[in-house]
């Protein structure tokens, strides 16, 4: 697999993880500024909503975690692969045709094969 494509498919994978950061940076840039606090509609549970950037990045270090996990799965071939270049499948979705995993490395549809 080449580097172009192992780099997208492991920016798809944390791509939940880099939101929740990024949710978690603004919202704490919020409180450091005292934006929040100082507004009427969350002023008296200000104390309460602290705790909202130290969640936010638990979930996503957690989201980490389970995308480490996968990758891991995948490079030792214990995850499901795509038949056209051999990248990561994501998580099973309910199609037109049946169930179907979508690559993340190059974005085709991979049929769920029935394992009897």
């Amino acid at each position: 697999m080449s580097g172009s494509r192992l780099a997208g498919m492991v920016l798809r994978l944390n791509l939940p993880a880099l939101a929740l950061a990024l949710v978690a940076m603004a919202v704490a840039t919020e409180f450091a500024l005292g934006r929040l606090s100082d507004a009427p509609l969350f002023g008296a549970i200000a104390a309460s909503i602290a705790w909202i950037p130290a969640g936010l990045c638990l979930a996503g270090a957690f989201a980490m975690l389970v995308a480490l996990r996968r990758y891991w799965r995948w490079e030792r071939g214990a995850a499901p692969t795509c038949s056209h270049c051999d990248g990561m499948l994501g998580f099973e979705r309910n199609g037109r045709y049946g169930p179907y995993r979508r690559c993340l490395a190059c974005g085709k549809n991979e049929p769920t094969r029935n394992s009897v």
